[in-house]
């Protein structure tokens, strides 16, 4: 009988592949909820990185006050000013430049559960929802955890330039990593 209880709380999450809590997906639809408020119509640039900050205040589409970790380093490596503004106002600054904040595993959680294992079974799905679905003019890759799926990323024919840090994803938290980002953005 515990084992039918347990089978009724757990369900497959489309964003990150485990078998997970209601709690979690529902944690899972609000942030994509968030986001899709600010999802341009045209993209630009998909930001692409490993997985979802576990940290509300990280999640760039989550912001209320001030932008922190990957949201605010993000936002640094791209010149958007967010001290002293409303979070709604630099939300609208990026999706008016055509940028999308995505992630392989969309679902919160910490660095280390972001394994190659699996980012590689969810990718198909990514390039999928890029090809199909998001259709940006780029795909910037960040976060050291995305390294190896690099060349699968490149070879995938997903009708948008890949952007990398020389052969690497970018860092934004790195000052000269961000410098070429911005660098590159621009001179298209």
């Amino acid at each position: 009988m515990i084992r039918a209880e347990t089978a009724m709380h757990t369900l497959p999450c489309d964003g990150c592949g485990h078998l997970t809590t209601s709690e979690h997906i529902g944690r899972r639809l609000r942030r994509l909820e968030l986001t899709t408020r600010y999802r341009p119509i045209h993209l630009q640039a998909v930001f692409l990185g490993a997985q979802s900050p576990e940290r509300e205040e990280e999640f760039l589409y989550a912001a209320d006050r001030e932008f922190q970790g990957e949201a605010a380093d993000l936002l640094r490596a791209l010149d958007i000013e967010n001290a002293g503004r409303p979070a709604d106002a630099v939300l609208l600054e990026f999706q008016k430049k055509g940028y999308l904040l995505t992630h392989v595993l969309e679902c919160a959680g910490k660095p280390e559960s972001a394994t190659t294992e699996s980012l590689e079974r969810k990718l198909p799905s990514v390039l999928k929802r890029l090809r199909a679905s998001l259709r940006p003019k780029r795909v910037v890759v960040f976060s050291a955890a995305m390294a190896p799926l690099v060349e699968g990323l490149k070879s995938a024919q997903i009708g948008a330039a890949i952007l990398l840090d020389g052969a690497a994803p970018f860092d934004f938290a790195d000052a000269a990593s961000a410098t070429r980002l911005r660098s590159m953005l621009q001179g298209l």
